[in-house]
């Protein structure tokens, strides 16, 4: 039996304590915890938020055995020691997934009239997340840190993240046109959006992928896009503010489901009219299934954008409905005929 939960502590502004992030991603997810000789503190780890939904006390899960071991194995040791007044801008999920963006997002949203010495960032944080930080505080204010070492701080302030997933429903929407909405778009789009008909951004076997669930093979996709004359864009092909711009600008749009979908669905502007989702893979599509009767359900639009989700076993089997395209075609075919 785990004695974890006697020692969880929902402090935010904490003196002289340690924090220790583990380098190794356990699926999508880094074992991180802030903690002193007497407590292990809630908001260092989003598994700590979580801790009455999935902990089970006579049978806890291997996250829950970490954490407790992290704790008993080095509240009494000694590590690097950090100076002044420290925010910690990073979490369980730093490492990438919807989950981590979008608790990122909501920590810089609280810290934009906060100051602090410095900024405490994972540094296997995913390349994407490092960016959206790096637009949002001075880089000479950020400290990365290394995983598997132990460090002291003399003061931490831990940012409750109250969101893990959005499902762009209705009950969804006040928060994202109250908080996340405006935000992004002071943040990223005050500059002009490169304009797409039509692009694609769909899980690869080329991709910078954190899990191995949903992936197509590349040069199937590049035979649809070029087949359905579909702009393929490779999210790490660009920066994060690069490439939310490509979204932001594109009219229509085809996601795999999964973060590529999620997080996409933060960048889209109303002048995107057209959203396919392609539900590939046993995991995702048993994901799909179990939102789709789930109260809270993906939605069917979202600002000006029809969506329409695909169970697929294959690109062959998705009919794109690209009438725009189609049209320049025929306008080429005829062109090449006179």
């Amino acid at each position: 039996m785990s004695d974890i939960l006697s020692y969880v502590n929902d402090t935010t502004q904490i003196s002289n304590c340690k924090y220790f992030f583990n380098n190794e991603v356990f699926s999508n997810t880094t074992i991180s915890i802030a903690f002193d000789d007497k407590f292990i503190y809630k908001y260092s780890c989003d598994w700590l938020y979580l801790i009455l939904y999935y902990f089970n006390p006579d049978n806890p899960s291997e996250i829950y055995n970490s954490l407790e071991s992290i704790f008993i194995k080095y509240k009494s040791t000694n590590g690097t020691f950090i100076p002044g007044n420290s925010v910690l801008v990073s979490s369980s999920f730093s490492s990438g997934t919807i989950h981590g963006y979008l608790g990122i997002l909501e920590i810089l949203i609280d810290l934009q009239l906060k100051t602090f010495d410095k900024y405490i960032v994972h540094q296997n944080a995913q390349k994407g997340i490092k960016e959206l930080i790096e637009l949002s505080i001075p880089k000479d204010k950020i400290l990365y840190i290394d995983g598997d070492n132990l460090y002291d701080f003399e003061h931490l302030t831990l940012i409750p993240i109250r969101s893990h997933l959005i499902h762009f429903s209705p009950s969804d929407i006040p928060y994202l046109q109250q908080t996340i909405i405006p935000f992004l778009d002071d943040l990223l789009f005050k500059i002009e959006s490169p304009v797409n008909e039509s692009i694609a951004v769909i899980k690869s076997s080329k991709s910078s992928n954190i899990t191995n669930d949903g992936i197509f093979m590349h040069n199937e996709i590049v035979n649809f896009c070029n087949k359905n004359m579909i702009k393929l864009v490779e999210p790490t092909d660009y920066s994060e503010d690069n490439y939310a711009r490509i979204i932001h600008g594109a009219k229509k749009i085809i996601f795999s489901w999964g973060t590529t979908f999620m997080k996409g669905m933060l960048y889209i502007s109303d002048d995107c009219k057209d959203i396919d989702v392609l539900v590939y893979g046993e995991v995702f599509q048993t994901q799909y299934n179990s939102y789709s009767v789930s109260s809270n359900p993906f939605p069917q639009k979202y600002k000006q954008a029809t969506i329409k989700y695909h169970l697929i076993s294959s690109l062959n089997m998705f009919s794109y409905r690209n009438n725009t395209n189609r049209k320049i075609l025929l306008r080429m075919i005829d062109k090449y005929r006179k």
